[in-house]
């Protein structure tokens, strides 16, 4: 399912115009990148935690020159 199809959805289970579930869907996910760009978590129940984590960087060698 892409993000078309899940806002069509949506709006057909909630019987909303596809276009203004469409823009509350911009602010849910403005609000959600806001705040994991901040370090804070978000956890939504029955569906999981969404968190950012930092990652070691990953040593890559060339394999003809091995630099």
């Amino acid at each position: 399912m892409n993000h078309k199809e899940l806002i069509q959805n949506m709006a057909d289970e909630l019987q909303m115009p596809a276009k203004e579930l469409n823009q509350h869907m911009a602010v849910a996910t403005e609000l959600m990148l806001e705040h994991l760009t901040n370090g804070e978590d978000i956890s939504i129940p029955g569906f999981g935690t969404l968190e950012v984590r930092k990652k070691n960087e990953r040593l890559i060698v060339h394999p003809v020159s091995r630099t």
